[in-house]
Protein backbone atom coordinates (compact mmCIF):
# COMPACT_ATOMS: atom_id res chain seq x y z
CA UNK A 1 0.00 0.00 0.00
CA UNK A 2 1.45 3.44 -0.81
CA UNK A 3 2.15 5.97 1.80
CA UNK A 4 -0.79 8.19 0.27
CA UNK A 5 -3.08 5.35 0.46
CA UNK A 6 -2.35 4.73 3.89
CA UNK A 7 -2.27 8.24 5.38
CA UNK A 8 -6.01 8.68 3.16
CA UNK A 9 -7.15 5.99 4.68
CA UNK A 10 -6.16 7.36 8.56
CA UNK A 11 -7.14 10.45 8.01
CA UNK A 12 -10.80 8.94 6.90
CA UNK A 13 -10.46 7.21 10.53
CA UNK A 14 -9.56 10.16 12.32
CA UNK A 15 -12.65 12.38 10.51
CA UNK A 16 -14.64 9.33 11.54
CA UNK A 17 -13.94 8.84 14.89
CA UNK A 18 -13.48 12.43 15.21
CA UNK A 19 -10.72 12.34 16.98
CA UNK A 20 -9.11 15.60 16.04
CA UNK A 21 -11.79 17.05 18.81
CA UNK A 22 -9.34 15.69 21.89
CA UNK A 23 -7.55 18.62 22.94
CA UNK A 24 -4.40 16.10 23.95
CA UNK A 25 -4.01 14.16 21.44
CA UNK A 26 -0.60 13.67 20.55
CA UNK A 27 1.32 12.13 17.32
CA UNK A 28 1.94 8.70 19.43
CA UNK A 29 -1.50 8.93 20.81
CA UNK A 30 -3.06 8.49 16.82
CA UNK A 31 -0.54 6.24 16.06
CA UNK A 32 -1.53 3.78 19.22
CA UNK A 33 -5.59 4.21 18.21
CA UNK A 34 -4.69 3.50 14.36
CA UNK A 35 -2.58 0.35 15.64
CA UNK A 36 0.93 1.74 14.19
CA UNK A 37 3.79 3.91 15.22
CA UNK A 38 4.53 7.29 14.96
CA UNK A 39 7.24 6.84 12.12
CA UNK A 40 5.42 5.42 10.12
CA UNK A 41 2.02 7.55 10.96
CA UNK A 42 4.30 10.51 10.18
CA UNK A 43 5.82 9.30 7.04
CA UNK A 44 2.31 8.59 5.48
CA UNK A 45 1.01 12.25 6.42
CA UNK A 46 4.20 13.66 5.68
CA UNK A 47 5.22 12.18 2.61
CA UNK A 48 1.81 10.89 1.35
CA UNK A 49 -0.57 13.67 1.87
CA UNK A 50 2.31 16.20 1.97
CA UNK A 51 0.96 17.45 5.54
CA UNK A 52 2.95 17.60 9.20
CA UNK A 53 0.62 15.59 11.93
CA UNK A 54 0.03 19.20 13.49
CA UNK A 55 -1.27 20.43 10.31
CA UNK A 56 -3.79 17.99 9.46
CA UNK A 57 -5.58 17.84 13.07
CA UNK A 58 -5.51 21.93 12.90
CA UNK A 59 -6.95 22.07 9.63
CA UNK A 60 -9.96 19.56 11.06
CA UNK A 61 -10.50 21.26 13.67
CA UNK A 62 -10.81 24.65 11.82
CA UNK A 63 -12.95 22.62 9.03
CA UNK A 64 -15.20 21.43 12.41
CA UNK A 65 -15.32 25.09 14.14
CA UNK A 66 -16.05 26.85 10.51
CA UNK A 67 -19.37 24.12 10.34
CA UNK A 68 -20.29 25.03 13.95
CA UNK A 69 -20.44 28.46 13.55
CA UNK A 70 -22.40 28.60 10.99
CA UNK A 71 -24.84 25.95 13.07
CA UNK A 72 -24.73 27.93 16.12
CA UNK A 73 -24.80 31.55 15.09
CA UNK A 74 -25.70 32.45 18.90
CA UNK A 75 -22.60 30.47 20.39
CA UNK A 76 -18.94 32.33 21.18
CA UNK A 77 -16.31 31.48 18.83
CA UNK A 78 -14.14 30.48 21.37
CA UNK A 79 -16.26 28.03 23.02
CA UNK A 80 -16.62 26.33 19.19
CA UNK A 81 -12.97 26.82 19.17
CA UNK A 82 -12.47 24.84 22.35
CA UNK A 83 -14.91 22.09 21.89
CA UNK A 84 -13.76 21.36 18.46
CA UNK A 85 -9.93 20.85 20.33
CA UNK A 86 -8.13 23.15 20.30
CA UNK A 87 -6.55 23.89 23.87
CA UNK A 88 -6.18 27.59 24.10
CA UNK A 89 -7.41 30.77 22.52
CA UNK A 90 -3.49 31.14 20.98
CA UNK A 91 -3.28 27.60 19.52
CA UNK A 92 -6.91 28.83 17.86
CA UNK A 93 -5.81 31.86 16.41
CA UNK A 94 -2.33 30.54 15.11
CA UNK A 95 -4.20 28.01 13.42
Amino acid sequence: MSLAALGAGWRASITAERWWRDPELTLATLARRLGTNTTTLSRALNDGLGVSFTEMINRMRVDAVIVALSQHHDKPVLDIAMAEGFNSKASFNRA
